[in-house]
C-alpha cells in the first residue's frame, strides 16, 4: 500500500509534500484518520503557495515555520524555512526549483 510506504520510509518529523492525488489522499488518511506516524506533516505540495493553505498549517501546524502567509511564496521558501526538517516529495526538486538542503524526492511506487 503506497501510503504504507511513503510513511514508513520518512524520517521522524518529516514534512511530507505530495502533489498526485492518490499519493497525497491515501498517505494523508493513513495520517490523520489512521492515527499512524503522528510525528510527520503530511501537506498539500499544490496549495502551499496559497495564503489561506498558509493560514491553515500555521494554525494546525504551529512548529511548522510558515513564511509570509499574507502572499503567495516559492514551495522553496517553505523548505528552506523548515530546513531544519527532512522534507519529502513525490514530485522532482528540480521541478520545484529547490537545489539544495535536506529534500529528499520518493522514487515512485509502481504497482506491477
Amino acid at each position: 500500500f503506497p501510503s504504507h510506504d511513503n510513511r514508513a520510509r520518512a524520517p521522524q518529523n518529516a514534512i511530507l509534500l505530495f502533489s498526485f492525488d492518490t499519493s497525497l489522499f491515501t498517505t494523508q488518511y493513513v495520517r490523520y484518520a489512521q492515527g499512524l506516524r503522528p510525528d510527520t506533516f503530511v501537506l498539500h505540495l499544490d496549495r502551499l503557495t496559497q495564503p489561506e493553505y498558509k493560514k491553515a498549517i500555521a494554525k494546525h501546524f504551529p512548529s511548522l515555520i510558515v513564511p509570509d502567509r499574507e502572499k503567495p511564496t516559492k514551495v522553496g521558501d517553505f523548505v528552506e524555512a523548515n530546513s531544519t526538517l527532512p522534507v519529502f516529495s513525490n514530485t522532482r526538486p528540480q521541478a520545484l526549483q529547490i537545489f539544495s538542503g535536506r529534500f529528499c524526492f520518493f522514487t515512485p511506487f509502481i504497482m506491477v
